[in-house]
């Protein structure tokens, strides 16, 4: 699967998530498969970010950790600034995504930023 996530922005600009597991707080780290708690081993948000891509439209797309149980996730939108993502990276918003195991089944807006939406 692919594309799950989708929010909208500036076509001109990078972008890149993070996804947390909401009931603990713990973050996806994409090259280990799994959720830990944020920095271990001395990770930071590079270890942490998966690539959006966008359209001429502004309509970003990026992957949810595939195998994930049904729960409620909170996404992390950051603006990407360099060619590879970074701590000085600004967030520009969140919103919780429920998972039903193999799809989104709702979403709801936590943190909506200036400019764009997330649905």
């Amino acid at each position: 699967m692919a594309n799950e996530i989708k929010f909208t922005r500036d076509p001109d600009d990078a972008f890149f998530v993070v996804v947390r597991l909401y009931s603990d707080n713990t973050v996806w780290y994409p090259t280990g498969t799994a959720f830990e708690t944020w920095g271990t081993g001395s990770r930071d948000v590079s270890d942490y970010a998966i690539a959006a891509s966008g359209d001429d439209g502004g309509l970003f797309l990026a992957t949810f950790p595939s195998g994930q149980a049904l729960g409620l996730y909170l996404v992390e939108v950051y603006l990407q600034y360099a060619a590879s993502p970074a701590d000085t990276d600004e967030f520009d918003g969140s919103f919780f995504m429920g998972w039903n195991g193999t799809a989104e089944v709702g979403r709801i807006r936590s943190n909506n930023s200036m400019y764009g939406q997330y649905y």
